[in-house]
């Protein structure tokens, strides 16, 4: 059923939402990773707790959009499959390949705030050693890459409207 209100037309609202939301998820990570690596230019208890502070408003924001972002990229697939059988094995491929992407992208995103808390549980006790080491994996390792892996999934996303 097409619903078709002024301008407004609703099955352009998934498509909104993901190219929203993934939007939003970029600039939290972008912005993370550059305030992150200004912060960790010294090792000082205080710019840990504020670095620490920062990443748990971040992770609200990134958490939400991840959310948004995989529950309408499904919605989507299933539109599509719906619709249109996919029957080109290049669009199949890149599907698959977005798929994987985007589950990588999770498990990534679940494993940096695995060390978010274990950065947390170390600055608790004192320990800023551990504390300096998990924030450094965060903001130069695991943000970088999923930014990396957002632009690849960005690109493949554009390549399979090609398909359309």
């Amino acid at each position: 059923m097409e619903y078709n209100i002024a301008f407004a037309r609703l099955e352009y609202f998934l498509p909104f939402l993901h190219i929203a939301s993934t939007v939003v998820y970029a600039g939290a990570l972008l912005g993370f990773t550059l305030v992150g690596r200004k912060l960790l230019i010294s090792e000082s208890r205080e710019r840990f707790s504020i670095l620490l502070s920062l990443f748990k408003s971040f992770s609200v924001i990134i958490l939400v959009s991840l959310f948004l972002i995989l529950i309408s990229a499904g919605v989507l697939l299933l539109e599509h499959q719906r619709v249109a059988e996919v029957t080109d094995p290049m669009a199949e491929a890149i599907l698959a390949t977005k798929a994987a992407l985007w589950i990588f992208l999770l498990l990534n995103t679940l494993y940096t705030l695995y060390h978010y808390k274990k950065s947390v549980c170390a600055f608790s006790q004192k320990d800023m050693i551990q504390t300096h080491e998990s924030l450094i994996l965060i903001v130069y390792y695991f943000i970088p890459l999923n930014l990396l892996i957002l632009v690849v999934a960005g690109y493949l996303g554009l390549s399979y409207r090609g398909f359309m």
